[in-house]
């Protein structure tokens, strides 16, 4: 039981937004995407959700063709928290959450008690009752992430189910980052299968059992994180130089970009007369 993209291309207009990807998720584990702005990671994670069709290849769910899987069915073992969620309605968040399990089998005492454990397990019981939009960003991508993870419970019975964040740590604080990203790999010892895209090298290796590094939208590399987060795939990927040292808590790699010393300094024009 597994998700699995298998030779993939997207092409719009005769541009390839990504081309020839190949990678899997199985339950229980957190599959990083890491990458440059523009490099086709939202991209992917459209393919990946059933939202956009590729135009070669094949994306397979628990060993059945995404294409014949019906929205319905999807719901019910994969989750989607895009980039940038809107919602102009003045819900109270607890409301907000239970957008996402209406059309499941719940009572709506059993959806009350659903709605509380996400609420709490992203740290915002406390404001179940508020009005979203007077949150900050940060606790709205909190409550969003307690939505996805509802509609996911919600439904989840005998198959293995999916969680598909793009940046979902993106408004947050330090704090908050840590204790997000935490949660997600305690769900994914729970059984749940976790794509996640994420910008910081470092947290992707200390929190996810594999990473995929999307360059121009092809895969320039794919294992676990002392496979991946080597100089050579920084340099790659980021165009940068990087030294690579052990966190000495974890041991997973850390990258730590070089500091050069030279003449040459970036000209910075100034707007000021």
């Amino acid at each position: 039981m597994s998700l699995v993209l298998n030779n993939v291309a997207v092409a719009v207009s005769d541009k390839h937004l990504i081309q020839d990807i190949s990678i899997s998720c199985e339950p229980g584990k957190i599959l990083g995407v890491v990458g440059e702005n523009g490099a086709g990671k939202s991209t992917l994670l459209n393919v990946i959700s059933g939202m956009t069709l590729p135009s070669q290849g094949s994306v397979s769910l628990n060993s059945k063709p995404m294409t014949n899987y019906s929205n319905k069915d999807l719901a019910k073992i994969r989750s989607v928290l895009p980039q940038g969620n809107e919602l102009t309605f003045p819900l109270p968040c607890v409301e907000v959450v239970r957008l996402a399990i209406q059309l499941g089998d719940l009572s709506i005492p059993e959806q009350n008690v659903l709605i509380q454990e996400c609420l709490a397990i992203f740290d915002v019981l406390h404001l179940a009752n508020q009005n979203y939009l007077s949150l900050s960003g940060g606790e709205k991508q909190r409550v969003q992430l307690s939505r996805v993870l509802a509609q996911l419970q919600c439904h989840r019975v005998r198959m293995a189910g999916y969680l598909l964040l793009d940046e979902p740590i993106s408004a947050l604080d330090v704090y908050q980052q840590y204790k997000t990203l935490a949660v997600l790999k305690q769900l994914a010892s729970d059984g749940i299968g976790i794509i996640v895209i994420l910008h910081d090298l470092n947290l992707a290796s200390m929190f996810c059992h594999h990473i995929a590094v999307i360059k121009g939208g092809r895969l320039v590399g794919k294992g676990e994180p002392a496979d991946v987060v080597t100089p050579a795939t920084i340099k790659d990927a980021f165009g940068i130089e990087a030294n690579i040292q052990n966190h000495p808590d974890t041991g997973t790699p850390m990258v730590l970009p070089k500091v050069t010393h030279s003449n040459e300094s970036i000209k910075i024009t100034s707007l000021l007369p």
